[in-house]
């Protein structure tokens, strides 16, 4: 056998200049017939070689070529947002070093520590950067006031994730489970993705609040806080109970949106809780906006002992929550306008102070001119509605209610059709329902030229008690207001009147016998009386104003 010479035992040279996409060379093509010396083993050991060189260069140059996608790596960095002092603007550094820290963009989420421009450390913030974490979170907590899960990337406060420590760990393994059992490969694939990013936020939530994990614990078990740990409580979308304008005797619960911590030369530290509740502003129902503060204390405290806490750490939480929620139907009762009974206590805010006034007497509900009458009265507007946008038809509704008064009286309002016609929009006026005894505001029929039309065709006006009553959750009923606006006869002036001390007025059916006049003018009086019944919706022009 010839030995093999030194040239052929040599393998070709791969550099950068060899294209990655051109076969390997083979054995016949690198040596002619008359100087084949490598045979049987060698040969085969030779091209086994030669073809994992070539293997390992492609496989490189394709790693060059595609980069690794935004957040796909199941793992997190921790990065420093620090103030660059030479170039004026902030900076992305590793807090420390890591084996593999790669490009930032490729971690499931930062943990970012930020730095005032004296490098002094003012928090610390989570960017998801994983589009299947961020889904998760979006399922998991929903709609939360100060987040946005739509931002690219998001940034989250890593106590808020906190708080959702054991719907993150059930969800995981919901997730786990629907992977192992999802037919579909791709779908399956995506779903343990999901699951695997979850596992590293969950972990890295386990590992940076161990300490807080074992203070917090203890003190939650005895129905005890530190004002450090208050932020612990106060969990987007709970039901928040605290006493109306400090008056434990009319307690009310809210909707928690936000709770941040704030600072004042007066008050020092303190909580800033913002919420929600079922308010009516006498045409609709709708959210209106609630603020409680809880200056800091020292040392641990009972809960219920605070000025605001979760319902449910009352002392008897289902019954609280019993008694609320039929309040909240009799305040859903009070719609409209309506007289009525007040035996108890109202409110008046007055220079930043809240006056307690004691009420036994007739009262008249009515919020729609309350706020008219009050327009300075601090009192919470209703939230706009989910819309985005308007329709062209919800917009002209919205403006003729504020240009029409409630007494049918102003400018005529034309609406333009495609025919080129003018035909003119119907007024509003306050109508009284004979079955409820409430007033709603309805629109009354005019003519072509925009007059309004005969009076007794009013009463003809349907009433919207039935038709147009809107129902209500438990949980609205829950949070609902626990003041309604009105006028005290008494008082001669508007306030603010606890609900469960307004009554409806009780008709007393023997008055009329009472009546101390001669018996032939007692028939006169209540044929006039019941005469000016059936018709209370014709115009009275004889009448001086005022």
């Amino acid at each position: 056998m010839m030995k093999p010479s030194s040239k052929s035992t040599q393998p070709p040279r791969a550099d950068s200049e060899n294209d990655s996409s051109s076969q390997s060379p083979s054995f016949g093509d690198s040596m002619s017939s008359s100087d084949s010396s490598l045979v049987g083993e060698d040969y085969e050991n030779f091209q086994k070689h030669l073809d994992a060189f070539v293997k390992a260069i492609r496989k490189r140059k394709r790693k060059q070529r595609k980069p690794e996608m935004k957040g796909t790596k199941a793992d997190y960095i921790r990065l420093d947002d620090v103030w660059n002092k030479n170039e004026h603007r902030y900076d992305l550094k590793k807090s420390s070093e890591r084996s593999e820290a790669g490009k930032y963009e490729q971690y499931a989420f930062h943990v970012r520590r930020k730095f005032d421009w004296e490098n002094k450390h003012t928090g610390t913030c989570l960017d998801i950067m994983s589009k299947p974490l961020k889904a998760a979170l979006r399922h998991i907590m929903g709609q939360v006031k100060g987040i946005s899960l739509d931002e690219d990337p998001p940034s989250v406060d890593p106590n808020t994730i906190f708080l959702f420590l054991g719907e993150l760990r059930a969800y995981m393994k919901t997730l786990r489970a629907q992977s192992k059992t999802e037919k579909k490969r791709k779908t399956a694939k995506e779903i343990a993705l999901k699951a695997q990013h979850l596992e590293v936020l969950i972990k890295y939530l386990d590992q940076d609040y161990d300490k807080t994990k074992k203070s917090l614990y203890p003190l939650l078990e005895s129905k005890k806080i530190t004002f450090d740990l208050l932020w612990a409580l106060f969990k987007s979308n709970e039901i928040i109970y605290t006493p109306t304008y400090n008056t434990e005797d009319v307690p009310r619960a809210f909707k928690l949106e936000y709770a941040s911590l704030d600072h004042s030369l007066l008050k020092g530290d303190y909580y800033k809780i913002e919420g929600c509740y079922l308010e009516f502003n006498g045409e609709k129902f709708g959210m209106g906006n609630v603020q409680v503060t809880v200056e800091a204390f020292k040392g641990p405290r009972p809960i219920s002992s605070l000025h605001c806490f979760p319902l449910r750490y009352h002392q008897d939480p289902a019954k609280l929550e019993k008694e609320l929620i039929e309040r909240g139907k009799k305040f859903a009762d009070w719609e409209g306008m309506k007289f009525g009974v007040q035996t108890g206590i109202a409110f008046y805010k007055k220079h930043q102070n809240i006056l307690k006034i004691s009420i036994d007497g007739r009262v008249m509900i009515d919020p729609a001119n309350f706020r008219h009458f009050n327009p300075n009265y601090p009192i919470s507007t209703l939230k706009p509605e989910d819309k985005d946008i308007l329709s062209d038809s919800e917009s002209d509704d919205s403006d003729q209610s504020k240009d029409n008064s409630s007494d049918g009286e102003g400018q005529d309002q034309i609406t333009q059709f495609d025919d080129g016609k003018k035909k003119p929009k119907p007024r509003q006026k306050w109508v009284k329902d004979k079955g409820t005894n409430k007033y709603y505001c309805v629109d009354v029929p005019v003519d072509e030229e925009g007059n309004v039309v005969q009076a007794e065709k009013i009463e003809e006006i349907p009433s919207q008690s039935d038709s147009g009553k809107r129902e209500f959750t438990d949980e609205e009923y829950l949070i609902a207001s626990p003041v309604v606006l009105g006028f005290s006869f008494d008082e001669k002036r508007w306030l603010e009147f606890a609900v469960h001390g307004v009554r409806e007025i009780a008709g007393n059916e023997s008055a009329f016998d009472a009546l101390v006049i001669p018996n032939d003018q007692k028939q006169p009086v209540k044929s006039l009386v019941s005469s000016h019944e059936r018709n209370e919706g014709k115009n009275i022009t004889d009448i001086i104003q005022g």
